[in-house]
């Protein structure tokens, strides 16, 4: 089964950032997966490549952003985890629960006074999650 991994929030939450926290973390432990930069700057859009399964990341999930064509161009190079951020409810959650044959997890990400450190935690956990994935995959 093919899984998302969304964090959604409130505006200004640190999605993004948290978002980016991953896939550092990604690189950080497979240093030689392949990566395809999409978008980078503020916001990232990227599909890392790890023991032949694809990582669709999007770090963009405001309202009228690019996360609805992110979605379907992961869809479209068959990935098999999506990492994505989201808003609470609305066109984003939407655009998440129409995709078919995907399991979502949801991370619901809060304003912190320590938003660095929470950012770090559940990017971490996400990231053993992600990593349980690719070892179910390729075992």
């Amino acid at each position: 089964m093919k899984q998302i991994f969304a964090v959604r929030g409130i505006e200004k939450c640190g999605k993004s950032s948290c978002i980016k926290k991953i896939y550092e973390i990604l690189r950080e432990n497979y240093p030689k997966a392949y990566v395809d930069i999409i978008n980078e700057g503020y916001d990232i859009t990227v599909i890392v490549v790890i023991d032949e399964i694809k990582i669709g990341i999007e770090s963009a999930g405001d309202p009228n952003s690019r996360l609805p064509s992110s979605l379907k161009r992961f869809e479209q190079e068959d990935c098999k985890i999506i990492v994505c951020a989201t808003r609470t409810r609305g066109g984003t959650v939407k655009a998440v629960e129409n995709l078919a044959n995907f399991a979502i997890k949801w991370f619901h990400k809060q304003r912190q006074k320590n938003e660095d450190e929470e950012n770090r935690k559940m990017a971490e956990n996400i990231f053993k999650m992600i990593q349980s994935v690719i070892t179910t995959k390729t075992s």
